[in-house]
């Protein structure tokens, strides 16, 4: 049995040994990737193939003892190679998918970045149903105090545009290689919707709004949805001297004022770190503010601490991107 077992093992770690040097070569950007290089890696693991089935086949050929009939470490041995053979015959199911991806990092193929939805005024099931929480997760009326400071009452952006605008962001932080880390941040989070929905793509998300009640709104709707790596606070957009810590700062218009937005939006791109996405829609068609000149991927997503050149280069990069197999923060 324990040959049979250390078999397996030594051959799969020598798939993991080509693999390990396949994964650096994909993890390349899209335009310095070596494509024959891919492939003779790519080779040398599907050499492996049969010999990997065989050694499936062998595993599952051994002979299972019930508990009576062996001693405690006995019996845990048996249930390692049982559960490393139910392994090793999943990777081997998976392994014409792989084929597809490594055939798509070969050569791949550009998918635009492009902001397109459905008309906003054409209402869907799921708009319906994220703004039935939108109100629920809010039911306050705007403060005196945040009125009077300029602010605008929490207002939402419909769920589909904004969900394209995230996964522009997400494409934007995996070409860079700051995904695993990557921070969000709702500035004017209002009743924390859009903080939660930005926890599928990104490990920690965080929200500040300058009203208090929402402020309070906001955190119970993260408790009652138990979201991890989520949070919000109080703060005012206008001084709040953190935005050097995120790497996708998002603002649906938190303040009524042009005056006050300009002075908002120097002051985020001021402080946050090259290459940080900022999302900065100011209607339901994802349009920016009027004369924000600062370099853009397209139309409101804007990068920080680049020239106009460097985000076209990393436009272009990411446009070798998907978000098909989304990093979750709980895988």
């Amino acid at each position: 049995m324990a040959s049979e077992h250390e078999k397996a093992l030594n051959l799969q770690n020598d798939v993991l040994q080509i693999t390990r040097e396949l994964a650096d070569e994909i993890g390349k950007l899209p335009s310095q990737r070596d494509r024959d290089a891919i492939a003779d890696l790519w080779r040398k693991v599907g050499n492996h193939r049969s010999r990997l089935s065989a050694s499936y086949r062998a595993l599952r050929k051994i002979p299972r003892l019930p508990r009576s009939q062996l001693s405690r470490a006995d019996y845990e041995a048996q249930k390692i190679v049982a559960q490393d053979a139910k392994l090793l015959g999943q990777r081997l199911k998976k392994w014409t998918w792989i084929d597809k991806q490594i055939a798509r990092h070969m050569d791949p193929v550009a998918n635009p970045i492009e902001l397109t939805f459905a008309d906003p005024d054409r209402s869907s099931m799921l708009d319906m149903m994220y703004y039935s929480l939108f109100l629920m997760a809010n039911p306050n009326a705007q403060s005196k105090d945040a009125e009077d400071h300029g602010c605008f009452a929490d207002i939402p952006l419909n769920i589909q545009p904004f969900q394209t605008l995230l996964r522009a962001a997400y494409r934007l932080l995996l070409v860079q290689g700051r995904i695993d880390s990557a921070r969000f941040l709702d500035v004017g989070c209002g009743g924390g919707t859009k903080v939660l929905a930005a926890s599928l793509y990104f490990p920690e998300c965080h929200g500040f709004d300058y009203d208090h009640d929402y402020v309070a709104a906001g955190s119970r709707l993260l408790e009652i949805t138990n979201s991890e790596g989520c949070q919000i606070f109080q703060a005012d957009g206008l001084t709040f001297d953190h935005y050097g810590t995120y790497d996708v700062i998002y603002f649906y218009r938190p303040l009524r004022e042009d005056a006050l937005l300009i002075q908002m939006e120097d002051h985020v791109f001021a402080n946050a770190r090259p290459g940080t996405v900022i999302l900065a829609p100011y209607t339901g068609f994802l349009s920016p503010r009027a004369g924000n000149n600062h370099p853009c991927v397209s139309s409101c997503i804007f990068i920080a601490g680049m020239d106009q050149s460097q985000v076209d280069a990393l436009h272009k990069e990411a446009e070798f991107t998907d978000t098909e197999q989304v990093i979750r923060p709980k895988d």
